[in-house]
């Protein structure tokens, strides 16, 4: 039965991508939970796909889960398998721009993560620090390992994300002291996404905005202060330099603000 394929597939994933794969394969599940696997269709999988987009779910959390239903076919049956992904037509994803969070709002949490009256205050502070300081993801926080950094060079190993390259970081003044905090607070080891957001926003993060735009708003300032798309793309580990500019193209350093400027007075 479908179900008890879910099962076998998330038995074979390692830890770090068990996570996601299990809620995208259960969502098919809750459908197809006692049929046979070999007898599902294209036909099925595009009643369910307009289920879920008739419901509001995102584009984007659709094409994840189709993803994750032919990784499933691929891992039982063979790479080459034929899957009922297959041929489908996924919902076309809306491009957004990136949320930008000012560097004043970000000092004045940090500011409070100080003096905040919570347990681990200190790990929580300097997590907070390292992602804000260097847009690190904070998988990579997660992950971070006391041999990864090396504060007398002032270098930061980050490892690698969604197949991105690895990434090593020089650590200016404030990544430094960020990096610093992070050692003193022994803040090693992972910890639970929805707690830190909970954390942050009781120190004032914005309700409606993910702490993760922190890498954004780093992503942004390069671009605005005039550092190359391909160095963002190498600091943010991307392996196309396309997916850079498409979120972080520089607003207030731009060939649009170069053009707009060309037009300044030409109504009198």
């Amino acid at each position: 039965m479908f179900y008890a394929d879910v099962n076998r597939t998330l038995a074979t994933l390692t830890s770090t991508s068990w996570q996601r794969r299990r809620s995208d394969l259960r969502a098919w599940a809750d459908h197809w939970e006692s049929k046979k696997r070999w007898r599902l269709k294209q036909a099925a999988t595009r009643a369910i796909i307009k289920v879920w987009f008739d419901a509001g779910v995102p584009p984007k959390t659709i094409q994840n889960r189709c993803r994750a239903l032919s990784a499933m076919y691929h891992d039982l049956d063979g790479a080459k398998a034929w899957t009922p992904v297959d041929d489908v037509k996924l919902p076309k994803l809306t491009k957004t721009r990136k949320p930008f969070v000012s560097a004043d709002i970000i000092q004045a949490v940090e500011v409070t993560l100080r003096t905040l009256d919570i347990p681990d205050r200190a790990k929580w502070h300097a997590r907070y620090m390292v992602t804000a300081a260097c847009g690190s993801r904070p998988v990579f926080v997660k992950r971070a390992k006391p041999t990864d950094v090396d504060l007398e060079r002032r270098v930061w190993s980050m490892g690698s994300a969604k197949d991105g390259e690895p990434v090593e970081l020089f650590l200016n003044d404030e990544m430094l002291a960020a990096g610093e905090a992070f050692a003193a607070a022994d803040a090693w080891g992972t910890f639970d996404a929805t707690e830190y957001a909970t954390v942050v926003r009781a120190a004032g993060w914005p309700a409606h905005v993910k702490p993760y735009a922190t890498k954004h708003t780093v992503g942004r300032e390069l671009g605005e202060r005039g550092v190359d798309m391909q160095v963002i793309a190498d600091w943010f580990g991307h392996t196309d330099v396309k997916t850079t500019r498409e979120s972080y193209v520089p607003v207030l350093n731009s060939k649009l603000r170069q053009a707009s400027e060309v037009l300044n007075g030409r109504l009198g």
